[in-house]
């Protein structure tokens, strides 16, 4: 009776992982480095806003094809931390676009 061993992730999806993890966890700095080096800002608020929602999806499809469960473990956490910043962003949103600025309605 043999067993097969589990097969280890192949390097080239250990290192693409890596990337997205980095570029995912860089994001918040490209957003707030976008605020002082407006020279790059659109290509840093594009970074930044294309690593919080590209990366965690990517990361997880290419850790469940490449059989790296443990990169598939950070991944999911990575893709709900996306989501609740999205979703507290677009409640965010909601509130400041309720009462336009000058608006005597919302004045006391």
């Amino acid at each position: 009776m043999s067993h097969d061993a589990p097969s280890r992730p192949s390097t080239t999806v250990t290192r693409a992982s890596s990337v997205l993890t980095v570029w995912w966890a860089a994001s918040p700095l490209a957003l707030i480095a976008s605020y002082r080096l407006t020279a790059v800002a659109p290509l840093l608020v594009w970074l930044a806003l294309t690593g919080v929602v590209v990366a965690p999806v990517a990361g997880l499809v290419l850790a469940h094809a490449g059989g790296h469960p443990r990169a598939r473990q950070r991944f999911a956490v990575m893709t709900g931390v996306s989501l609740a910043v999205c979703v507290l962003v677009y409640v965010f949103w909601q509130f400041a676009m309720e009462c336009a600025p000058g608006d005597p309605s919302c004045s006391p």
